[in-house]
Protein backbone atom coordinates (compact mmCIF):
# COMPACT_ATOMS: atom_id res chain seq x y z
CA UNK A 1 0.00 0.00 0.00
CA UNK A 2 1.43 3.39 -0.89
CA UNK A 3 1.47 6.69 0.94
CA UNK A 4 0.67 9.83 -0.94
CA UNK A 5 2.67 12.90 -1.92
CA UNK A 6 -0.03 14.38 -4.14
CA UNK A 7 -0.51 18.14 -4.14
CA UNK A 8 2.82 18.67 -2.38
CA UNK A 9 3.17 21.37 0.30
CA UNK A 10 5.87 23.60 -1.18
CA UNK A 11 7.73 25.56 1.46
CA UNK A 12 8.70 28.95 0.09
CA UNK A 13 12.02 29.58 1.76
CA UNK A 14 13.38 32.21 -0.60
CA UNK A 15 11.02 35.15 -0.16
CA UNK A 16 11.90 36.52 3.26
CA UNK A 17 9.70 39.57 2.75
CA UNK A 18 6.68 37.33 2.33
CA UNK A 19 7.17 34.67 4.96
CA UNK A 20 9.89 35.60 7.42
CA UNK A 21 13.60 36.12 7.77
CA UNK A 22 16.53 33.95 6.75
CA UNK A 23 20.00 33.65 8.21
CA UNK A 24 22.76 31.95 6.22
CA UNK A 25 26.25 30.77 6.85
CA UNK A 26 27.94 29.24 3.83
CA UNK A 27 31.28 28.46 2.20
CA UNK A 28 31.23 30.19 -1.16
CA UNK A 29 33.46 28.69 -3.86
CA UNK A 30 36.68 30.64 -4.26
CA UNK A 31 36.50 30.55 -8.07
CA UNK A 32 33.77 30.91 -10.64
CA UNK A 33 33.78 27.14 -11.13
CA UNK A 34 30.83 26.14 -8.97
CA UNK A 35 27.67 24.12 -9.16
CA UNK A 36 24.21 25.60 -8.90
CA UNK A 37 21.96 23.60 -6.60
CA UNK A 38 18.21 24.18 -6.50
CA UNK A 39 16.30 22.51 -3.62
CA UNK A 40 12.54 22.12 -3.47
CA UNK A 41 11.53 21.13 0.06
CA UNK A 42 8.13 19.72 0.94
CA UNK A 43 6.40 18.06 3.86
CA UNK A 44 6.13 14.31 3.29
CA UNK A 45 2.39 13.66 3.54
CA UNK A 46 2.52 9.94 3.00
CA UNK A 47 -0.20 7.72 4.42
CA UNK A 48 0.15 3.99 4.24
CA UNK A 49 3.04 2.66 6.26
CA UNK A 50 3.81 -1.00 6.81
CA UNK A 51 0.44 -2.29 5.73
CA UNK A 52 -1.74 0.28 7.48
CA UNK A 53 -5.11 0.88 5.79
CA UNK A 54 -5.59 4.14 3.94
CA UNK A 55 -8.43 6.56 3.42
CA UNK A 56 -8.72 8.60 0.24
CA UNK A 57 -9.40 11.87 2.05
CA UNK A 58 -6.96 14.60 2.97
CA UNK A 59 -7.05 16.83 6.05
CA UNK A 60 -5.32 20.19 6.19
CA UNK A 61 -2.87 20.94 8.97
CA UNK A 62 -5.20 21.47 11.90
CA UNK A 63 -3.09 24.03 13.78
CA UNK A 64 0.01 26.19 13.40
CA UNK A 65 1.83 23.52 15.39
CA UNK A 66 1.51 21.16 12.42
CA UNK A 67 3.00 23.75 10.07
CA UNK A 68 6.54 24.85 9.34
CA UNK A 69 7.64 27.60 11.69
CA UNK A 70 11.39 27.28 11.13
CA UNK A 71 13.61 25.40 8.71
CA UNK A 72 17.37 24.81 8.68
CA UNK A 73 19.08 23.51 5.54
CA UNK A 74 22.57 22.08 6.04
CA UNK A 75 24.65 20.98 3.03
CA UNK A 76 27.64 18.70 3.67
CA UNK A 77 30.47 17.82 1.29
CA UNK A 78 31.69 14.22 0.75
CA UNK A 79 34.60 14.79 3.13
CA UNK A 80 32.15 15.78 5.89
CA UNK A 81 32.78 19.54 5.69
CA UNK A 82 29.75 21.74 6.31
CA UNK A 83 29.27 23.92 3.23
CA UNK A 84 26.01 25.71 4.08
CA UNK A 85 23.96 26.14 7.25
CA UNK A 86 20.94 28.26 6.40
CA UNK A 87 18.11 29.04 8.84
CA UNK A 88 14.65 30.38 7.97
CA UNK A 89 12.19 31.77 10.50
CA UNK A 90 8.44 31.73 9.78
CA UNK A 91 7.10 32.30 13.30
CA UNK A 92 5.25 35.41 12.18
CA UNK A 93 3.36 33.45 9.56
CA UNK A 94 3.52 29.65 10.04
CA UNK A 95 3.10 28.00 6.68
CA UNK A 96 2.70 24.70 4.94
CA UNK A 97 3.88 26.24 1.68
CA UNK A 98 7.51 26.15 0.76
CA UNK A 99 9.28 26.77 -2.50
CA UNK A 100 12.75 26.90 -3.98
CA UNK A 101 16.14 27.48 -2.31
CA UNK A 102 19.21 28.02 -4.49
CA UNK A 103 22.80 27.52 -3.41
CA UNK A 104 26.23 27.92 -4.98
CA UNK A 105 28.21 24.84 -4.01
CA UNK A 106 31.53 23.22 -4.79
CA UNK A 107 31.02 20.71 -7.64
CA UNK A 108 31.49 17.50 -5.69
CA UNK A 109 30.41 14.00 -6.63
CA UNK A 110 27.66 14.14 -4.02
CA UNK A 111 26.16 16.22 -1.20
CA UNK A 112 24.36 15.23 1.97
CA UNK A 113 21.49 17.58 2.78
CA UNK A 114 20.04 17.72 6.28
CA UNK A 115 16.66 19.37 6.85
CA UNK A 116 15.67 20.40 10.39
CA UNK A 117 12.24 22.00 10.82
CA UNK A 118 10.73 23.39 14.04
CA UNK A 119 13.98 22.60 15.83
CA UNK A 120 12.97 24.37 19.07
CA UNK A 121 9.78 22.38 19.58
CA UNK A 122 8.74 22.28 23.27
CA UNK A 123 7.62 19.29 25.28
CA UNK A 124 4.06 19.17 26.59
CA UNK A 125 3.92 20.11 30.28
CA UNK A 126 7.29 20.76 31.87
CA UNK A 127 8.30 23.68 29.62
CA UNK A 128 11.44 21.93 28.37
CA UNK A 129 12.30 21.12 24.78
CA UNK A 130 11.49 17.92 22.98
CA UNK A 131 15.04 18.13 21.63
CA UNK A 132 17.76 20.16 23.36
CA UNK A 133 20.45 20.78 20.72
CA UNK A 134 22.15 24.00 19.59
CA UNK A 135 22.29 23.69 15.80
CA UNK A 136 24.19 26.99 15.39
CA UNK A 137 27.00 26.06 17.77
CA UNK A 138 27.20 22.37 16.88
CA UNK A 139 27.03 22.70 13.08
CA UNK A 140 29.70 25.13 11.89
CA UNK A 141 30.41 26.02 8.27
CA UNK A 142 33.92 24.94 7.29
CA UNK A 143 34.12 22.33 10.04
CA UNK A 144 33.19 18.65 10.15
CA UNK A 145 29.51 17.83 10.41
CA UNK A 146 28.78 15.90 13.66
CA UNK A 147 27.36 12.90 11.83
CA UNK A 148 27.25 10.38 14.66
CA UNK A 149 26.04 12.93 17.19
CA UNK A 150 23.11 14.03 15.01
CA UNK A 151 22.23 10.43 14.11
CA UNK A 152 21.92 9.58 17.81
CA UNK A 153 19.93 12.64 18.92
CA UNK A 154 16.78 11.57 20.75
CA UNK A 155 13.45 13.11 21.62
CA UNK A 156 12.54 12.35 25.22
CA UNK A 157 9.25 12.65 27.08
CA UNK A 158 9.81 13.05 30.80
CA UNK A 159 7.73 11.16 33.34
CA UNK A 160 5.08 13.90 33.58
CA UNK A 161 4.81 14.39 29.82
CA UNK A 162 2.55 12.05 27.85
CA UNK A 163 2.70 13.53 24.37
CA UNK A 164 4.51 16.02 22.16
CA UNK A 165 3.29 19.57 22.40
CA UNK A 166 0.68 20.44 19.75
CA UNK A 167 2.16 23.95 19.73
CA UNK A 168 5.08 22.91 17.53
CA UNK A 169 5.93 19.51 16.02
CA UNK A 170 9.56 18.68 15.18
CA UNK A 171 10.30 17.61 11.59
CA UNK A 172 13.51 16.49 9.87
CA UNK A 173 15.09 14.32 7.17
CA UNK A 174 18.42 13.48 5.52
CA UNK A 175 19.02 13.19 1.77
CA UNK A 176 21.99 12.17 -0.39
CA UNK A 177 22.38 13.99 -3.72
CA UNK A 178 24.79 12.75 -6.39
CA UNK A 179 26.24 13.98 -9.68
CA UNK A 180 26.35 17.65 -8.70
CA UNK A 181 28.62 19.12 -11.37
CA UNK A 182 30.04 22.46 -12.51
CA UNK A 183 27.57 24.90 -14.03
CA UNK A 184 28.66 27.75 -16.28
CA UNK A 185 28.30 31.21 -14.78
CA UNK A 186 24.99 33.05 -15.24
CA UNK A 187 23.15 30.00 -16.51
CA UNK A 188 19.95 28.80 -14.92
CA UNK A 189 20.26 26.46 -11.95
CA UNK A 190 20.95 23.13 -13.54
CA UNK A 191 20.73 20.69 -10.64
CA UNK A 192 17.36 20.47 -8.94
CA UNK A 193 16.19 18.11 -6.24
CA UNK A 194 12.77 17.56 -4.67
CA UNK A 195 13.34 16.84 -0.97
CA UNK A 196 10.99 16.24 1.94
CA UNK A 197 10.86 16.40 5.72
CA UNK A 198 8.76 14.15 7.95
CA UNK A 199 7.02 14.92 11.22
CA UNK A 200 8.66 13.16 14.17
CA UNK A 201 5.26 12.31 15.64
CA UNK A 202 2.30 9.98 15.27
CA UNK A 203 -0.98 11.88 15.32
CA UNK A 204 -4.14 10.24 16.67
CA UNK A 205 -7.65 11.58 16.18
CA UNK A 206 -10.59 9.84 17.87
CA UNK A 207 -14.20 9.70 16.68
CA UNK A 208 -17.10 7.90 18.36
CA UNK A 209 -20.68 6.80 17.78
CA UNK A 210 -23.20 4.96 19.94
CA UNK A 211 -25.25 2.26 18.23
CA UNK A 212 -27.05 1.18 21.43
CA UNK A 213 -30.57 2.30 22.32
CA UNK A 214 -29.46 4.29 25.39
CA UNK A 215 -27.34 7.35 26.00
CA UNK A 216 -23.92 6.52 27.45
CA UNK A 217 -21.31 8.52 29.33
CA UNK A 218 -17.67 8.06 28.32
CA UNK A 219 -14.42 9.16 29.98
CA UNK A 220 -10.78 8.28 30.56
CA UNK A 221 -9.56 7.33 27.10
CA UNK A 222 -6.23 5.48 27.22
CA UNK A 223 -3.71 4.15 24.69
CA UNK A 224 -1.34 1.44 25.88
CA UNK A 225 2.34 0.52 25.20
CA UNK A 226 3.74 3.86 24.08
CA UNK A 227 7.39 4.92 23.93
CA UNK A 228 8.84 7.91 25.80
CA UNK A 229 11.92 8.07 23.56
CA UNK A 230 12.58 8.11 19.81
CA UNK A 231 15.41 9.01 17.46
CA UNK A 232 15.12 12.61 16.31
CA UNK A 233 16.31 11.82 12.78
CA UNK A 234 14.68 8.93 10.94
CA UNK A 235 16.93 5.98 11.76
CA UNK A 236 17.36 3.15 9.29
CA UNK A 237 14.21 4.32 7.50
CA UNK A 238 13.67 2.86 4.06
CA UNK A 239 11.12 3.97 1.48
CA UNK A 240 9.65 2.27 -1.53
CA UNK A 241 10.10 3.79 -4.95
CA UNK A 242 7.44 6.39 -5.80
CA UNK A 243 4.31 4.94 -7.33
CA UNK A 244 4.34 5.90 -11.06
CA UNK A 245 0.66 6.86 -10.98
CA UNK A 246 0.33 8.69 -7.67
CA UNK A 247 3.87 9.57 -6.58
CA UNK A 248 3.09 7.77 -3.33
CA UNK A 249 5.76 6.08 -1.22
CA UNK A 250 5.67 3.51 1.54
CA UNK A 251 7.90 3.34 4.60
CA UNK A 252 9.22 -0.21 4.44
CA UNK A 253 11.26 -0.20 7.65
CA UNK A 254 12.70 1.93 10.47
CA UNK A 255 14.68 1.64 13.71
CA UNK A 256 13.81 2.76 17.24
CA UNK A 257 15.91 2.91 20.43
CA UNK A 258 15.95 -0.21 22.58
CA UNK A 259 13.23 0.02 25.24
CA UNK A 260 12.60 -2.46 28.04
CA UNK A 261 9.04 -3.73 28.33
CA UNK A 262 8.53 -2.04 31.68
CA UNK A 263 9.56 1.34 30.21
CA UNK A 264 6.51 1.63 27.95
CA UNK A 265 3.70 3.80 29.30
CA UNK A 266 -0.05 4.21 28.97
CA UNK A 267 -1.36 7.51 27.65
CA UNK A 268 -4.11 8.42 30.10
CA UNK A 269 -4.39 12.18 30.15
CA UNK A 270 -8.06 12.97 30.59
CA UNK A 271 -8.73 13.51 26.91
CA UNK A 272 -12.46 13.15 27.49
CA UNK A 273 -14.38 13.73 30.75
CA UNK A 274 -17.93 12.48 31.25
CA UNK A 275 -19.01 13.12 27.68
CA UNK A 276 -22.57 12.01 26.91
CA UNK A 277 -22.88 10.10 23.64
CA UNK A 278 -26.45 9.98 22.39
CA UNK A 279 -28.21 6.73 21.51
CA UNK A 280 -28.78 5.35 18.01
CA UNK A 281 -26.11 7.45 16.29
CA UNK A 282 -25.51 6.87 12.59
CA UNK A 283 -22.51 9.23 12.26
CA UNK A 284 -19.27 9.55 14.18
CA UNK A 285 -18.61 12.60 16.34
CA UNK A 286 -15.24 13.93 17.48
CA UNK A 287 -13.99 12.70 20.84
CA UNK A 288 -11.61 15.33 22.19
CA UNK A 289 -8.57 16.91 20.55
CA UNK A 290 -5.85 15.09 18.58
CA UNK A 291 -2.86 13.72 20.47
CA UNK A 292 0.74 13.54 19.26
CA UNK A 293 2.72 10.47 20.32
CA UNK A 294 6.24 9.26 19.64
CA UNK A 295 7.20 6.73 17.00
CA UNK A 296 7.17 3.20 18.37
CA UNK A 297 7.66 -0.49 17.61
CA UNK A 298 6.17 -2.41 20.51
CA UNK A 299 5.47 -6.11 19.93
CA UNK A 300 3.03 -8.11 22.04
CA UNK A 301 4.42 -11.64 21.85
CA UNK A 302 1.20 -13.15 23.17
CA UNK A 303 -1.07 -11.44 20.62
CA UNK A 304 0.50 -11.46 17.18
CA UNK A 305 -0.24 -8.26 15.29
CA UNK A 306 -2.21 -6.81 18.24
CA UNK A 307 0.36 -4.52 19.81
CA UNK A 308 -1.51 -1.36 20.80
CA UNK A 309 -4.73 -1.19 22.79
CA UNK A 310 -7.44 1.42 23.33
CA UNK A 311 -9.35 1.66 26.62
CA UNK A 312 -12.44 3.77 27.30
CA UNK A 313 -14.62 4.02 30.38
CA UNK A 314 -18.31 3.62 29.44
CA UNK A 315 -20.89 4.30 32.14
CA UNK A 316 -18.21 3.85 34.76
CA UNK A 317 -16.87 0.55 33.42
CA UNK A 318 -13.59 0.36 31.50
CA UNK A 319 -13.67 -1.53 28.19
CA UNK A 320 -10.66 -2.28 25.97
CA UNK A 321 -10.03 -3.22 22.36
CA UNK A 322 -6.85 -3.75 20.34
CA UNK A 323 -6.30 -1.49 17.36
CA UNK A 324 -6.81 -3.68 14.30
CA UNK A 325 -4.19 -3.49 11.55
CA UNK A 326 -1.92 -1.26 13.61
CA UNK A 327 1.21 -3.38 14.14
CA UNK A 328 3.59 -0.43 14.59
CA UNK A 329 3.59 3.34 15.06
CA UNK A 330 5.91 4.98 12.51
CA UNK A 331 6.37 8.74 12.52
CA UNK A 332 4.39 11.10 10.28
CA UNK A 333 1.29 8.91 10.55
CA UNK A 334 -2.15 10.42 11.18
CA UNK A 335 -4.26 7.57 12.54
CA UNK A 336 -7.99 8.24 12.66
CA UNK A 337 -9.60 5.91 15.21
CA UNK A 338 -13.33 5.34 14.84
CA UNK A 339 -14.85 3.92 18.03
CA UNK A 340 -18.26 2.24 18.00
CA UNK A 341 -20.20 1.40 21.15
CA UNK A 342 -22.43 -1.63 20.57
CA UNK A 343 -24.60 -3.79 22.78
CA UNK A 344 -21.84 -6.40 22.55
CA UNK A 345 -19.17 -3.95 23.72
CA UNK A 346 -16.50 -1.65 22.28
CA UNK A 347 -15.09 -1.95 18.77
CA UNK A 348 -12.77 0.29 16.77
CA UNK A 349 -11.30 0.68 13.30
CA UNK A 350 -8.20 2.60 12.27
CA UNK A 351 -7.78 4.59 9.08
CA UNK A 352 -4.78 6.63 8.01
CA UNK A 353 -5.64 10.10 6.76
CA UNK A 354 -2.72 12.00 5.24
CA UNK A 355 -2.39 15.73 5.77
CA UNK A 356 -3.73 17.79 2.87
CA UNK A 357 -1.38 19.62 0.55
CA UNK A 358 -1.27 22.27 -2.15
CA UNK A 359 1.22 22.52 -4.96
CA UNK A 360 2.96 25.81 -5.72
CA UNK A 361 5.64 26.56 -8.27
CA UNK A 362 7.32 29.84 -7.26
CA UNK A 363 10.88 30.63 -8.29
CA UNK A 364 12.55 33.17 -6.00
CA UNK A 365 16.31 33.62 -6.27
CA UNK A 366 18.64 33.74 -3.27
Amino acid sequence: MSGYLRHIFSLIIAAAVLFGCAKEEGMQPQQDDFARLCLNVSVFDGAAYLGLPTKAEYADAATDGEKMQTLRIVIVRPDGTVEHNKYFDFHQSPTTEFGTAKFKVEPDAEKTVYLFANENAPSMIDGGKALDYNFDQKIVVGQQFPTDEVANLRINLTENVEQLSPVLLPMCEKHLLSNIVYTEKDLAYEYAADLFVVRAATKFTFNIKNETSSNVTVSDLKVDKLARIEYYMPNGTTYSEPDPATGGREITGYNVPTIANNDYYTFKTNLVTDKVIEANMSEFTSLGKPIYLLEGKYTDAANEGKNYKLSLTINGVEDSEYFPALPQLPRNTHAVVNITIKDSGLSCTVQVMPYGAYELNPDFGI
